[in-house]
């Protein structure tokens, strides 16, 4: 079984075992895995400089690069970088302009690192223009549902929230 299918099954151990069988220190794949794997383990910083190791190795592929990037960008974001993620997510979106995961997270982090809750809606709104996925709008009510709760802790009962 290779580390791809042992990963999404949950067999980790498996995948580990495989990751380290497959060591190429110069492969795109390797520092991509490693980067996963490193992740779940809740090896952030290991994880951040092997996802970026695969981005520099992406040579000439726009498309690798590119998710490379978004991915790093996702990791800086859980590790609270916000810019960092930023910087990057902007990177990716210039390779490749449809990449919507980017542009979501760049309205998240409008709205959850800046408070720009203005922009933020506008950039969920563009991305749910251009896809039929539910994704942006859950994420948004969900957003909006933890707001109300905050609000009704501070404030007391309320009800703001209507979709």
């Amino acid at each position: 079984m290779g580390f791809d299918v042992a990963f999404e099954l949950g067999h980790y151990g498996l995948a580990e075992f495989g990751l380290k069988k497959m060591a190429g220190q110069t492969d795109y794949g390797y520092h991509f895995r490693k980067a996963k794997l490193a992740h779940y383990k809740g090896e952030l910083d290991t994880a951040i400089a092997s996802m970026h190791r695969a981005s520099e190795l992406a040579a000439g592929n726009i498309y690798l690069k590119q998710v490379a990037l978004s991915n790093e960008a996702d990791l800086h974001l859980h590790n609270g970088d916000g810019q960092q993620a930023n910087d990057l997510y902007v990177q990716s979106i210039r390779l490749q302009a449809v990449d919507l995961h980017s542009i979501t997270q760049l309205g998240w982090i409008a709205l959850q690192h800046d408070k720009n809750d203005s922009l933020a809606e506008k950039i969920f709104r563009f991305v749910q223009s251009k896809t039929k996925a539910p994704d942006v709008l859950l994420n948004w009510h969900r957003w909006l549902k933890q707001e109300e709760i905050a609000f009704s802790k501070k404030n007391g009962p309320t009800n703001l929230f209507r979709l």
